[in-house]
C-alpha cells in the first residue's frame, strides 16, 4: 500500500472512491447534529491518504480529526494533504493497537480496509475501546453477497490487491454484534456494505 500512495488519489481511483466519498458524506450530514460539534473527536481507522478527513476538517474546524495507517507511504501522503489542517493528526500504528486511551472518540470511520486486517475481531474490540459511549461507528467494505461482488472481489481483485477475507453482510452483523455494536442500519452501495452502528 506504501507503493500505491503515490496514485491513490488519481483519476483511476477516483472513478471508484468518489461515489463512496459522497456516501460517507451523506451519512455524516445526518448525524451532523449529534457527533459533528465543537471539540468532538474523529478517528479514521486505515486512513490511507486522509481524504474523509481532509474534505471534513475543513467543513469543522473546531472538532479534531486523528487518522490512522500502516503503511509508511499512506502516512506521508496523508499528513502533506493536511499539512495546512491544523485540527489534523496524522499517526503511523497498527489498527490492532490503536495509541489512544479508552473512550476518545465521538465518531469512527473504517473504510475499504477491514478485507485486509488478519485479526478482524482484535481491530473491532480496539475500535469499541476507544470509542466513547454512543460513538458513531461507520464501517464500509467491499460487499461479497452477489454473484457479481463474489465475481469482483472474489476473483479479479486478487489480481490488484492482496487481502484477508472480504465479508458477506451476515458475517460483518455478526461480527459487530459479537464486538458490541449495534447496528442502526446496513446497506449496500456501489459494490459496498455500510454499516451505521453505536457503541453499546
Amino acid at each position: 500500500f506504501s507503493s500505491w500512495a503515490s496514485v491513490y488519489d488519481s483519476f483511476l481511483f477516483r472513478v471508484y472512491f468518489t461515489p463512496v466519498y459522497k456516501k460517507q458524506r451523506c451519512i455524516f450530514s445526518e448525524k451532523q447534529e449529534v457527533y459533528f460539534h465543537d471539540g468532538a473527536k474523529f478517528l479514521d481507522v486505515a486512513c490511507g491518504t486522509a481524504e474523509m478527513i481532509s474534505q471534513l476538517a475543513r467543513s469543522f474546524p473546531k472538532m479534531e480529526f486523528t487518522g490512522t495507517d500502516f503503511a509508511p507511504g499512506m502516512i506521508l501522503k496523508a499528513r502533506e494533504k493536511t499539512k495546512e489542517l491544523k485540527n489534523v493528526n496524522i499517526i503511523e500504528t497498527s489498527a490492532t493497537n490503536l495509541p489512544f486511551p479508552s473512550q476518545t472518540f465521538n465518531v469512527i470511520l473504517c473504510s475499504e480496509a477491514f478485507h485486509h486486517f488478519y485479526e478482524p475481531q482484535k481491530v473491532l474490540s480496539e475500535i469499541y475501546r476507544v470509542a466513547k459511549p454512543n460513538a458513531l461507528f461507520v464501517l464500509m467494505d467491499p460487499a461479497y453477497d452477489s454473484t457479481l461482488e463474489k465475481i469482483i472481489f472474489g476473483f479479479f481483485a486478487k489480481l490488484i490487491e492482496k487481502y484477508h477475507k472480504i465479508y458477506s453482510r451476515g458475517e460483518m452483523k455478526t461480527l459487530l454484534g459479537q464486538s458490541g455494536f449495534v447496528i442502526e442500519s446496513s446497506f449496500n452501495y456501489f459494490l459496498n456494505n455500510f454499516f451505521v452502528s453505536k457503541k453499546k
